[in-house]
């Protein structure tokens, strides 16, 4: 449905592990929309903290210089999930996207249809 909704002249590249690599491909003069951090995260769920955290660095290293929209889902507002995996994935994306908005020029929460400017409306944290 998403794909159906975007402009016919938009390529979609079906990237499940290797988004780094990808972006790092795609043309200098090509916008992109990375949709979504929560399912790179899910499908890199069964590496160990030290691939995860070597693929993090290589994703962000990959942003520098190009114009995108990168889509994260928001997992912090729910209920702690009760099983390991379920924890793993909520900490992992909570800390990517934390980065992700860290390293950006803007970063906007979506709720009810509104676009919310985090960066304007709030304070900056420690990451």
């Amino acid at each position: 449905m998403h794909q159906q909704r975007r402009p016919p002249h938009w390529q979609t590249w079906e990237v499940p592990e290797n988004v780094p690599e990808a972006i790092a491909q795609a043309p200098i003069d090509h916008f992109l929309l990375l949709d979504s951090l929560g399912t790179w995260t899910a499908n890199l769920l069964d590496r160990d903290n030290t691939a995860w955290e070597h693929q993090v660095q290589l994703f962000l290293q990959t942003l520098r210089g190009k114009e995108m929209v990168i889509v994260a889902e928001e997992t912090g507002w729910g209920v702690v999930p009760p099983y390991a995996s379920g924890r793993l994935f909520r900490d992992r994306l909570g800390i990517l996207t934390r980065l992700v908005a860290h390293h950006s020029d803007r970063a906007y929460l979506m709720v009810a249809g509104y676009a919310l400017d985090i960066k304007q409306l709030g304070h900056k944290c420690a990451i």
